[in-house]
């Protein structure tokens, strides 16, 4: 015990845990009554989940490189998405990205702490753990797989036991430092907090800026073709189609899309030529291969 810690009132402890154990299984029945966690694999389109297409070793290693991407956003939200779908992760592990690794460290740090908190008794931090690996568990995509593959809302629960622990581990630090580091990464935070919700007000600004940040991204390229079907820039919209085409040569939908703005347009030949070079380029679209 460090000195000036007071004893821990174990009693208080116990009926916390209890507390949060009950509260989480009652919640958890009842989302189970309204929405189920489990969604079968048929029901899934690969472009939300695309982990319904993992076989083998990378279903097995994808939830690591989840874990990574959770743990990079919990330190420093920088890139955030509203879409992770389609090709953004994809469904193979990149070796050559950090997600993996981090994923790989994040849970293996977790273990350690996990062990050092039963063998040095500290139920307080075996409690907050428990509670970060229960809640972050249920939406991993690790046991079974959710309607999406990653999304920052998931994060949302885990995140508030996440800060407790770095909290409980901060206060060890002397207060004049970790006022400093308080500081700094409140008015960065701050700031990048402004400066996003600043493009809410203009749609078609924030989703073009996250398309260039997640050129991969089919749902992205939607959004950013809609916005333009909008404001009847049709030929702003063919253009976004055409760009899908260019870095999703692979996705059928991609086509489709480009194909659909192109008709919108009035520029039968040009619909006419995406769509007769997507069937040529993928023969059989995606959605057909995953059912199956």
């Amino acid at each position: 015990m460090l000195a000036g810690e007071s004893p821990i009132d174990r009693d208080a402890m116990r009926a916390l845990f209890v507390a949060l154990s009950w509260s989480l299984a009652a919640y958890l029945i009842f989302r189970e009554s309204i929405l189920r966690f489990w969604w079968p694999r048929s029901t899934m389109y690969w472009t939300g989940n695309p982990l319904v297409l993992s076989q083998g070793l990378d279903r097995v290693l994808m939830p690591f490189v989840l874990l990574g991407r959770s743990v990079a956003l919990l330190i420093a939200p920088v890139h955030l998405s509203v879409d992770y779908g389609s090709m953004v992760i994809g469904w193979q592990v990149r070796y050559r990205e950090p997600y993996f690794y981090i994923g790989l460290i994040a849970a293996i740090a977790s273990l350690a702490i996990l062990i050092g908190s039963i063998r040095r008794r500290r139920w307080e931090v075996f409690a907050i753990w428990a509670a970060l690996a229960l809640t972050y568990g249920l939406t991993s995509n690790a046991v079974s797989l959710i309607g999406t593959i990653f999304a920052e809302r998931l994060l949302y629960v885990p995140s508030a036991f996440f800060l407790i622990l770095i909290g409980m581990f901060a206060s060890s630090v002397r207060g004049s430092i970790l006022s400093w580091v308080l500081v700094l990464t409140t008015l960065a935070a701050s700031w990048h907090t402004f400066e996003l919700a600043r493009l809410w007000n203009d749609p078609l600004a924030l989703f073009t800026r996250q398309l260039a940040e997640h050129p991969r991204s089919l749902k992205l390229y939607d959004l950013v073709q809609e916005q333009y079907a909008r404001r009847g820039q049709r030929e702003s919209a063919q253009r976004i189609g055409h760009l899908a085409v260019l870095n999703l040569p692979e996705v059928f939908e991609a086509y489709m899309l480009c194909a659909d703005a192109a008709l919108a347009a009035d520029d039968i030949d040009d619909a006419w030529r995406i769509a007769n070079d997507g069937y040529a380029k993928i023969p059989k679209c995606r959605d057909e291969s995953v059912g199956e």
